[in-house]
């Protein structure tokens, strides 16, 4: 490990040692098991996919293709800490059940990265929505179309990302089956700017 930390920038190593090195003790004596799994359970997750990169990097642990799906897996309490219990235990079945499984299908582990963040995304814009329907006093049941307008025709087509948590809760009874969603994101196409405008924008 150390040739393949010394080849690395040596101020970022430096200080990068200075707050892992009672991990780096801990692996070294057997105190931490040198695999994936110990690595997901420590607390300074940053660090720690550092070190798992060095340690892939030296052939010291073997590549984990399904790394990304486990990542999203551990981060799931995270995500959908600021809910209610109603709405968490809602969402965590809606992984569970048809999120989850669709990643599980993928073999190859550069589509599984991108296909985890893209879950992790609409994780994320359905935890916001239900915080707002939260902050108006309404759980999912009590939604309105006036809820559902306003989130829809807030800026950015990251909002659309709600869609398929909205659509499998319609059809299991936790949302309004009268409400109504946009079909797709809809932006506003505009001519891309030339050099000159460029230039103009980096200067300001």
């Amino acid at each position: 490990l150390r040739e393949v930390m010394l080849r690395a920038e040596p101020l970022t190593t430096s200080r990068w040692l200075n707050r892992t090195k009672e991990l780096l003790h801990d692996l070294n004596t057997g105190r931490i098991p040198l695999t994936h799994d110990s690595l997901d359970q420590l607390p300074k997750r940053k660090a720690a996919e550092h070190l798992r990169a060095l340690l892939i990097a030296a052939e010291i642990l073997d590549p984990d293709p399904s790394r990304p799906l486990r990542h999203l897996e551990n981060a799931i309490p995270d995500l959908l800490a600021t809910l209610n219990e109603e709405h968490r235990r809602l969402v965590t079945r809606w992984v569970k059940w048809a999120v989850l499984p669709r990643l599980r299908t993928i073999g190859e582990p550069g589509r599984l990265g991108t296909a985890a963040a893209n879950a992790r995304r609409k994780i994320e814009q359905t935890t916001y929505f239900l915080a707002a329907l939260e902050h108006d006093g309404r759980d999912l049941g009590e939604c309105t179309q006036h809820n559902i307008d306003i989130w829809f025709a807030g800026p950015g087509a990251v909002r659309w990302l709600v869609g398929p948590f909205l659509t499998w809760a319609r059809q299991r009874g936790h949302l309004p089956q009268d409400l109504t969603k946009p079909p797709t994101y809809k932006g506003t196409p505009e001519a891309p700017a030339d050099a000159e405008e460029r230039w103009q924008i980096a200067q300001r």
